[in-house]
């Protein structure tokens, strides 16, 4: 059993020092963080509401330094249609208020990073919410502001490998969409896309804005 295990975190380690010389432009802390990954519904309820938020996790911050974590992994804490454990992101901009306010979000990177340690964000990249701003508008026509965020093919072809990623709709740019995961989950068109069906194939990617909050990286999800 301990030959196993031994084995097992040489093999980590190996990985991880493959990982670091292929991405040498990565943060130097990621070399040796310790992280501490945490699901904010089920961690600690400051309001006995019985889901766990954002004051909740300040309240632990001592706990966690003093078992040697050096970065947080918070998983999406944005608004959310709560179809896929908050991976359905329908504004990416604002906290959902069952985890409190942007002003949470903020006073827990203050004080993460007055105890040293690192707060890496979830961005749910690959896709939104169905109920996101984007996608209700890309559903209207193709000449608005978001058309392009999304992927609209105009038909299905026959045999395609990837014909469970096809939703039919009855939206006006229809008739159909591609999702990541779930039908609720359309796919960000993040990088080119040229599907046999004629989809155009430029390079659009809503992410091209930065927030205020001094967030110490971004864990970049991406389902493609």
């Amino acid at each position: 059993m301990k030959s196993r295990l031994l084995t097992f975190a040489l093999a980590c380690l190996l990985a991880a020092s493959g990982i670091q010389a292929r991405n040498p432009a990565q943060p130097s802390w990621l070399a040796d963080a310790v992280f501490y990954q945490i699901y904010p519904s089920s961690y600690q309820d400051s309001d006995g509401n019985g889901i766990g938020d954002i004051p909740g996790i300040i309240s632990r911050l001592d706990y966690i330094k003093s078992i040697g974590v050096s970065a947080i992994w918070l998983n999406p804490v944005y608004v959310s249609g709560w179809t896929d454990g908050g991976y359905d992101v329908i504004d990416f901009y604002r906290v959902d208020k069952r985890f409190g306010t942007n002003s949470d979000l903020v006073e827990l990177i203050r004080q993460a990073h007055a105890r040293g340690i690192k707060v890496v964000m979830d961005l749910v990249a690959g896709h939104s919410s169905d109920q996101n701003e984007w996608f209700l508008q890309s559903r209207e026509g193709a000449d608005l502001r978001y058309s392009d965020y999304f992927i609209w093919p105009s038909f299905k072809p026959d045999g395609d490998p990837l014909l469970n990623k096809f939703v039919a709709t009855d939206a006006p740019r229809g008739p159909y969409y591609i999702k990541n995961f779930f039908d609720t989950q359309p796919a960000l068109k993040t990088r080119p896309v040229r599907w046999r069906c004629g989809a155009n194939s430029r390079t659009l990617s809503p992410f091209g804005w930065t927030r205020g909050w001094t967030v110490s990286a971004w864990i970049w999800r991406r389902a493609w």
